[in-house]
């Protein structure tokens, strides 16, 4: 549990990764961009408040408590 919601994060991270190379990009070739950074990062915040931490704190309530019963 503990890897796939790193994993989610991980995509999340790769496209603000995409975003800000595009940005850069876009600073050398004068192109418009249509997604903005600041926009970006609070769909990525949205992200991992929804889906990263729910899933970090079940999987810490799993070794905490059952892994323990099972010992």
């Amino acid at each position: 549990m503990v890897i796939g919601s790193k994993l989610i994060l991980a995509v999340f991270l790769y496209a603000l990764n995409k975003l800000i190379r595009a940005k850069l990009k876009v600073l050398c070739t004068r192109v418009p961009l249509a997604a903005s950074l600041s926009q970006q990062q609070l769909v990525i915040m949205k992200v991992y408040l929804s889906l990263f931490v729910p899933l970090i704190i079940k999987a810490a309530l799993l070794e905490t408590y059952i892994f323990a019963l099972l010992n």
